[in-house]
């Protein structure tokens, strides 16, 4: 069961959020919060708008219309790459990762302002080889953390689905992020890996107080984490409640099942 939320302040909130492409209006007035530490879920139908609404936040792109808050501040037009410098990071359906790169290559990428990457210090070896060094280190450790330290020098491209989506948290967890938003982590993955990914998540949460905001269909997995649900349908918010509640409500089971 999802542990007690013990934080007050609100990590994320959208205001009127919409989205349209060519007229087609994907994302629909959606206004929600979520507070910090908590794991939320994002669920609907297939097209419902809940991939368009974590890229929107994301920053991979621009709303048409309403207001985007992270931390108090108002990211709504930021580009993705200031975004993710603020601390929310987002992982996707696909895992995004770089296939002919080491696993270790891959973990690295995200670390912030790196001495090596930049000019002053870049030519000189001993203002940054320590560092390069503790990064290894903890890129290390994170693949330990995810159950593919032993795989570090292997390509990407060698790895099962589930191992690049546990992959492709690690590589996240490398930019230190203060928020997560996965898309459907669990999808196309082996129901014990899937439920590894899931214990993972929540690890996460109790031990780092990374809060989540999580796309996926299989609701079994992830009604087991959440501490609040989110539906959407149509573009628009449908209902908000506990797992409880929206198992119970009549308006999710006639848009899920036909009930």
């Amino acid at each position: 069961m999802p542990l007690q939320n013990v934080w007050l302040d609100t990590m994320l909130e959208l205001k009127d959020v919409r989205k349209d492409f060519d007229g087609l209006r994907a994302v629909d007035g959606v206004s929600f919060g979520v507070d910090e530490g908590q794991i939320v879920g994002l669920i609907g139908p297939n097209g419902s708008g809940k991939s368009t609404l974590l890229s929107l936040i994301a920053g991979t792109i621009e709303p048409t219309g309403g207001q985007i808050f992270f931390a108090g501040e108002d990211i709504t037009h930021l580009p993705a790459n200031e975004i993710f410098q603020r601390g929310l990071v987002r992982g996707f359906q696909d895992p995004s990762l770089f296939f002919q790169m080491t696993l270790l290559d891959n973990t690295l990428l995200p670390i912030k302002n790196q001495r090596g990457e930049q000019a002053r210090y870049a030519p000189w070896r001993r203002f940054w080889q320590q560092e390069e060094h503790d990064h290894s280190q903890k890129a290390g450790n994170m693949l330990e953390q995810v159950g593919l330290r032993e795989h570090f020098d292997k390509s990407a491209s060698d790895l099962s689905g589930g191992q690049m989506k546990l992959l492709e948290i690690a590589r996240s967890l490398m930019g230190d992020p203060r928020m997560l938003l996965l898309d459907e982590p669990a999808a196309g993955v082996a129901p014990k890996l899937a439920h590894e990914i899931f214990a993972y998540i929540a690890m996460l949460r109790r031990d780092a107080g990374v809060t989540f905001l999580i796309v996926e269909h299989r609701l079994e997995l992830l009604f087991n984490i959440v501490d609040y649900v989110y539906v959407m349908h149509n573009g628009k918010r449908l209902a908000h409640g506990t797992p409880d509640e929206i198992i119970d409500n009549d308006e999710v089971r006639e848009v899920y099942f036909g009930d």
